[in-house]
């Protein structure tokens, strides 16, 4: 009678079974880092992107109001313009809140920084003086600004800095009291004139003063947003209003002849 020999298992052996595994444990070790690296650039990607538009929304919420908005409310302030909530204006993708930073060496800010940290357990600086702002302003993306803690050595690339130059958005607004000149209107000599800033959508002025004939009767405004409002009077106590110069796209100068400005 012809033998019928015993049919072999299906079934992976020992041996096979590890053999797999030490496969897969070598295919983890390759492509899991680099998913990783590939998950954390698109999260930098997105981030850039996140804090570009949060920077478009700055500017809006500048012209609107003549200023940017304060460190205590800016995530609530720049919410109004975008579809994200404040607390999401504050917060990153991963939960770590935004540093909102303005240059303290000038008022109006010409400069704004936004810092953001994509990686858990770093610090980054709420508050800088005019040194420690320009340093960071001006380091490279993928580098650590100077003073920083080492433990953000290894750590570069999770730094995201977004700068927002606003010199291009303010004008110049220059207001002579010529009232003594040869050939002007009749005036009293020395006579002082005034003027008035408003904030673009207030009616708090924001800046006044007076201006006395002869070499110092010269104001230079700067830091000044199209739509705010210049209000020039004859007089310095505010009395006898004059002029009211509505900002416009180019800076320019005003004259005070002795009777009118102009």
């Amino acid at each position: 009678m012809k033998t019928i020999p015993a049919q072999r298992s299906a079934a992976f052996t020992l041996i096979e079974m590890i053999g797999v595994l030490a496969v897969m444990s070598i295919l983890a070790a390759v492509i899991a880092p680099n998913i990783l690296r590939s998950i954390d650039r698109a999260t930098t990607v997105a981030e850039v992107q996140a804090l570009d538009r949060i920077s478009a929304q700055t500017k809006s919420y500048l012209h609107d109001y003549g200023t940017v908005p304060p460190v205590a409310t800016w995530n609530t302030n720049i919410a109004t313009y975008s579809d994200l909530s404040a607390t999401d204006v504050l917060t990153n993708k991963r939960n770590i809140n935004r540093v909102y930073l303005l240059d303290p060496a000038s008022n109006p800010t010409p400069r704004v920084l936004i810092l953001s940290c994509l990686k858990a357990g770093l610090t980054l600086p709420t508050t800088a003086t005019a040194t420690q702002f320009s340093q960071i302003w001006s380091t490279q993306d993928g580098s650590i600004p100077p003073g920083w803690s080492a433990n953000w050595a290894p750590w570069a690339d999770y730094l995201v800095i977004e700068r927002l130059n606003l010199n291009s958005e303010y004008r110049t607004i220059i207001l002579q009291n010529n009232s003594n000149q040869t050939g002007s209107p009749s005036a009293p000599a020395g006579v002082s004139v005034s003027f008035r800033v408003n904030a673009v959508k207030s009616v708090t002025p924001i800046q006044s003063g007076t201006i006395a004939v002869g070499s110092a009767g010269r104001v230079i405004l700067s830091g000044l947003v199209p739509n705010e409002r210049v209000s020039l009077y004859t007089d310095a106590t505010y009395t006898n209003l004059n002029y009211v110069y509505v900002v416009g796209a180019d800076s320019r100068n005003l004259d005070f002849d002795g009777s009118h400005w102009k």
